[in-house]
């Protein structure tokens, strides 16, 4: 599918001046998700256990199988309030939108739905 690249960053503290950048501002919609290949550990673990895993459904990670995480604006939004410490921490910078799970990033890239069909821009 290739859908999302990990890039395995190993970083201590990303910057938070960072973490809600123009990406994010210039392509966010109601209808808009993201999705990114996380492997299937760290895709089950970001829907049942991060932290917005408690939140109603419309702002946590869905695991869609396949080691593939699919977020929308509202979960985005979520997982933006995540400490840089925590798994799920998103930054938006120009290394591009990522999720981070550990030390490694990967990279969360968009998506449109269609009359229910995701279509790849």
């Amino acid at each position: 599918m290739g859908v999302a690249r990990c890039q395995a960053v190993s970083h201590r503290s990303p910057s938070s001046a960072c973490v809600v950048g123009p990406i994010l501002r210039s392509v966010t919609g109601p209808r808009t998700t993201w999705r990114a290949d996380v492997g299937e550990d760290n895709a089950r673990w970001l829907a049942t256990e991060c932290r917005t895993a408690r939140l109603a459904g419309e702002y946590r990670p869905r695991d869609l199988g396949g080691g593939y995480v699919e977020v929308n604006a509202l979960a985005l939004g979520a997982l933006r309030e995540l400490g840089e410490e925590e798994d799920g921490f998103i930054t938006d910078d120009g290394d591009g939108l990522r999720i981070w799970v550990g030390d490694d990033a990967y990279e969360l890239e968009r998506s449109e739905l269609y009359g229910g069909t995701v279509h790849h821009p």
